[in-house]
């Protein structure tokens, strides 16, 4: 059941074919250019900025949180 919808993706990524529309929507959401190269300024700015994220959540896992009343007495 999950062969032809797969097949067909691998297809598509191995031969370098067009964006399906799912993808091409997302491309448009967060602003891609799919057929444009990464320079690598822009490749060094993502990767750091995802470290950053990566880090941020390790130090702060369930974000800002308030003491309880028996922590004060």
């Amino acid at each position: 059941m999950v062969y032809r919808p797969f097949g067909g993706h691998l297809y598509r990524v191995v031969t370098g074919a067009r964006s399906s529309i799912g993808e091409r929507g997302v491309y448009r959401l967060v602003g891609v250019n799919p057929s444009a190269e990464q320079s690598w300024g822009v490749y060094i700015r993502r990767v750091l900025g995802s470290d950053v994220e990566v880090f941020h959540r390790r130090l702060v896992p369930d974000g800002p949180q308030r003491q309880s009343v028996e922590l004060c007495r």
